[in-house]
């Protein structure tokens, strides 16, 4: 089981880059348990007791701009902390993406329009196998920005594709409040979900 709590800071660096990093406090707790397979899934995990453990990790991006263009790279887990010892000893692994972004200027009734890609740069150990994502997506908002419709694609690099498809939108119910809803779904059934929330803006 695991708990993060972090406080982000951004930077900007000239008119073209924007550097922030996310110090936090991450909270693991080590469990194991043997059962059988039929009926067990990842919601039981809160039921196993284990030790717990509280380190201090580190994440931090960059973002630079030129014209309609944005380019971008987050490095999570930069300390690459480690839980327990020994055999049992679980470390969360540096793990790197970068990603590129073109933005459309207004056209009529309609406003930016984004197209996006993003690719892992390290691959990543999962509970379904090694992973390295690349994933692609846009997004269309009213030039008022009340409302903004978003889909992509992504799927694995090494091992078996796992492709999720996804989409979503968000509207606003008034000034500076938007109702998010995204919905995700495809083979790769770690990420099939739904989301809804509500965000503020000042």
């Amino acid at each position: 089981m695991l708990h993060q709590f972090g406080a982000t800071v951004g930077q900007s660096v000239g008119e073209h880059l924007v550097i922030g990093s996310t110090v936090k406090l991450i909270h693991a707790s080590l469990g194991t348990s043997v059962r059988p397979a039929a009926g067990v899934s990842l919601d039981q995990a809160a039921d196993l007791g284990g030790s717990g453990e509280t380190h201090a990790g580190v994440d931090i991006g960059a973002m630079a701009s030129a014209g309609e263009l944005r380019a971008g790279l987050t490095i999570r887990n930069l300390t690459e902390p480690e839980f327990g010892s020994g055999s049992d000893a679980v470390i969360l692994k540096r793990h790197a993406r970068g990603g590129l972004a073109w933005l459309s200027g207004a056209h009529g009734a309609l406003g930016t329009v984004t197209v996006s890609a993003d690719a892992d740069l390290t691959t990543q150990s999962t509970a379904l196998g090694d992973e390295r994502r690349v994933a692609a997506g846009a997004e269309a908002s009213t030039r008022d920005r009340r409302l903004s419709v978003r889909g992509g694609v992504g799927t694995s690099t090494v091992g078996s594709p796992r492709t999720s498809v996804s989409g979503g939108l968000s509207a606003a119910i008034r000034r500076g409040s938007y109702v998010d809803v995204a919905v995700t779904g495809g083979p790769d059934q770690a990420r099939r979900g739904w989301g809804l929330a509500l965000r503020v803006t000042f």
